[in-house]
C-alpha cells in the first residue's frame, strides 16, 4: 500500500473515495484527506463501520489548487486542467475494481459521473463514467460541514451515504424495481390517503414547492411504492382540491 498526499489505501478494496486535491496539511502529512475534513471522512468511516486502512482514497488532483472553480466551472463545466486531472485520475484507476465508488463533493461527482448536483443526488446510486460496473454513490465533502461552511447536520448525512456505500459493497447493488405514482385520478388519492390512516404504521412524505404554494405532496408506506399528488395546473376543482386537503389534514393530524 502506497500513500502519497493525493491517495491512499488498498488498490484491491471494493470501495474507493474521491475527494478533491490535497490541501495544506495533505502536503506536510503526505497523506490524502487529514486535517479537520479529514477528522470528519474518518469518524464518519468509523460509524459506518469502514476503516480507513481497508479502503481506497483518491483526489481528482494530485496537486492542490486554489479554489474548486480551477478545475470546475460554476456551470458545472471541467476547465482544460480539470479534464487533465480526471484523465489522469482514470489513469490512476486502472488497476482498482471497486464495486462502489464515493465522490466527495461536486468535483469528485463530475470526474467519476458527469454529475454536479451533489445536495439534489447524493445518496442516489448511479453507473460510473470511469469504471465500468461500479456504482457511484455520492455525498458531500467533509469541509462543507466545518463551523462557517455549512451545517453541521451534514455530516449525518455523510454517515448515511457511508453506510448505504458500505452495505453495497459488501452484498452487492440491486436496483428495485418501484411503482411510482404519479397521475392518480381523484378516486385513486381518495383510497390511498384513508387506506395509509387505517394502516396505523409508519409512512414518509415529502412536499415540493413552486413560486411559493404546495406544487405537490407524496406518500409512502413501503419500499416500492409512492403516490405523488399534484397541485399544478388545473387538474382539480376547487371542491376536489380542498377533499384532497381534507383527507391529508386528517391524515398528518392522526
Amino acid at each position: 500500500m502506497t500513500t502519497t498526499p493525493y491517495s491512499e489505501g488498498d488498490p484491491s478494496s471494493p470501495i474507493l473515495f474521491v475527494a478533491e486535491a490535497p490541501a495544506r496539511w495533505e502536503m506536510i502529512k503526505g497523506r490524502p484527506l487529514v486535517g479537520e475534513s479529514g477528522r470528519i471522512f474518518d469518524e464518519s468511516l468509523h460509524k459506518a463501520g469502514l476503516i480507513r486502512g481497508e479502503v481506497q482514497i483518491q483526489n481528482v488532483s494530485r496537486k492542490p489548487i486554489s479554489a474548486v472553480t480551477d478545475l470546475l466551472t460554476p456551470k458545472g463545466i471541467l476547465t482544460d486542467r480539470g479534464r487533465e486531472c480526471v484523465a489522469d485520475l482514470g489513469a490512476r484507476l486502472a488497476g482498482s475494481r471497486p464495486r462502489v465508488i464515493v465522490p466527495l463533493g461536486n468535483l469528485a461527482l463530475k470526474a467519476v459521473a458527469d454529475e454536479t448536483r451533489i445536495t439534489k443526488v447524493r445518496g442516489s446510486p448511479m453507473p460510473s463514467r470511469l469504471l465500468d460496473g461500479a456504482v457511484v454513490v455520492p455525498t458531500i465533502h467533509p469541509a462543507s460541514t466545518l463551523p462557517g461552511r455549512g451545517s453541521f447536520t451534514g455530516r449525518y448525512t455523510i454517515v448515511s451515504d457511508f453506510t448505504k456505500a458500505a452495505r453495497y459493497a459488501s452484498e452487492g447493488f440491486h436496483p428495485r424495481q418501484r411503482r411510482l405514482h404519479i397521475f392518480p385520478d381523484l378516486e385513486e388519492i381518495t383510497n390511498y390517503l384513508m387506506m395509509l390512516r387505517r394502516l396505523k404504521a409508519p409512512i414518509a412524505f415529502d412536499i415540493e414547492i413552486y413560486n411559493f404554494q404546495v406544487s405537490c405532496i407524496s406518500f409512502s408506506h413501503e419500499p416500492d411504492y409512492s403516490m405523488s399528488i399534484p397541485f399544478v395546473g388545473d387538474k382539480w376543482t376547487l371542491e376536489e382540491e380542498i377533499h384532497i386537503w381534507r383527507l391529508i389534514q386528517q391524515l398528518m393530524g392522526d
